[in-house]
């Protein structure tokens, strides 16, 4: 480990989890890399790896091997996958008034949204276009609805701009764009607005979400086909604490949903080790 923080120092940059078969070891492990100065190093045995998450019960040799297999990684991520939200007409209400947003422009949001972005960053990343969707729509049918008040009163606006003085100069005004964006704002800030976002793509918590995995006779056979019936079985008829064998399954889906509001959760992980 030293030799590799030494020869690549971006590692050390970014901070090394070093994860181990048992406390005694990173014990050893605690004390030599400090001596050889390296100090960008945390550590965790799986069953210390998510904070604030204990395991609470033992598990026959044969859970404990069909949970440790490499169908759960892509499985957790096909499962996340299905909660997102999927897109559809949204009818929103600004200032008394309903403005349809297009299926097709959910759409194009939700896929842009979800490129690359955990759960939740990309909740955050499409409430972002929402608002952008809206303020625009808004100030279409406000556009529409001043062309309309409009026609037939050419006479009677170029009579007032006449009597203004055309030899004036203007007053500044602000631009469209500044206009859009107060609006976006001011969007971006509506409780009301929020809560549709909140009710369409809800918070998901990763215990929660674990648990309806790893209970699920259904979602088992569906997003983990490699698995045989008595598997599933196996591990749909375990009890409710959280075995050894559960904590980096809970720490994969932790890193799928991502957190509500840091856009670097496991950032908040290494820290708590440390």
């Amino acid at each position: 480990m030293a030799y590799l923080l030494f020869t690549h120092r971006r590692m050390a940059e970014q901070a090394v989890l070093v994860l181990g078969p048992s406390p005694r070891f990173l014990e050893y492990i605690s004390q030599v890399l400090p001596a050889l100065g390296e100090t960008a190093v945390v550590s965790a045995t799986c069953d210390t790896l998510v904070p604030q998450i204990a395991v609470g019960r033992a598990e026959s040799r044969r859970l404990s091997e069909i949970k440790g297999r490499a169908l759960w990684q892509p499985a957790l991520e096909h499962y996340i996958g299905s909660l997102l939200p999927r897109a559809r007409e949204m009818k929103l209400r600004w200032e008394g008034e309903f403005h349809l947003i297009g299926a097709e422009a959910v759409g194009q949001a939700l896929a842009s949204a979800t490129q690359g972005r955990s759960y939740h960053r990309a909740r955050a990343a499409f409430a972002e276009q929402l608002h952008h969707l809206l303020a625009g729509a808004v100030a279409e049918q406000r556009a529409a609805l001043l062309e309309e008040m409009e026609e037939g009163f050419e006479d009677i606006l170029a009579r007032v701009d006449k009597s203004m003085g055309r030899d004036c100069a203007p007053a500044p005004t602000r631009t469209d764009d500044e206009e859009l964006e107060e609006l976006r704002d001011r969007i971006a800030a509506d409780a009301g607005i929020a809560k549709f976002v909140e009710a369409w793509w809800p918070a998901r918590d990763p215990e929660v979400a674990l648990r309806e995995f790893l209970s699920s006779s259904a979602l088992l056979g569906r997003f983990a086909p490699e698995l045989s019936a008595e598997e599933v079985e196996l591990v749909v008829s375990e009890p409710g604490p959280w075995a050894a064998s559960d904590i980096p399954l809970l720490d994969a889906i932790a890193e799928l949903l991502g957190d509500t509001g840091d856009p670097h959760p496991q950032g908040e992980f290494l820290a708590e080790r440390a």
